[in-house]
């Protein structure tokens, strides 16, 4: 199974800022083998939530980024794949990559579900996610458009 995860279009709702998280909520899960997201492929940019929810056995630390607009998922993907082959060679992540800029990171504890709320503007979004401090995996979400 790849690392890369493809989005769910699911009937979810995004929220707005009040942040009263729910059933419908758009989530972002992260598993101790992948990291999927679950929503819309297209929100309204503005003030977003999305649900959190860490079920790995470990620290688990959730960026929300947008990408640039030249890039794409292939180039997310060859980044978690480059990420995960530093990590498993024994050397530290590189980080966030140059062609994406950070929204908002949060780091959630094993087995806990939290809200990250932030502004998006139009364009790309994912979301990256590792587990463990230091980072023992790395994994993006497919992306999603904010317009």
């Amino acid at each position: 199974m790849s690392r890369f995860a493809t989005p769910v279009l699911a009937a979810a709702l995004l929220l707005a800022a009040a942040g009263c998280a729910g059933d419908d909520a758009t989530r972002v899960t992260l598993t101790n083998e992948d990291c999927t997201y679950e929503g819309p492929d297209s929100v309204k940019a503005g003030t977003v939530a999305l649900d959190i929810e860490n079920e790995s056995g470990e620290v688990g630390t959730f960026e929300l980024v947008q990408l640039d607009a030249a890039s794409g998922d292939e180039e997310l993907e060859a980044y978690v794949t480059a990420e995960q082959g530093r990590i498993d060679g024994g050397d530290e992540p590189q980080g966030t990559p140059d062609f994406v800029t950070g929204v908002l990171r949060v780091e959630v504890d094993p087995g806990e579900v939290s809200v990250l709320t932030a502004g998006l503007t139009a364009g790309d979004h994912a979301v990256l996610c590792s587990t463990g401090v230091p980072a023992t995996s790395v994994h993006a979400t497919a992306s999603f458009e904010a317009t």
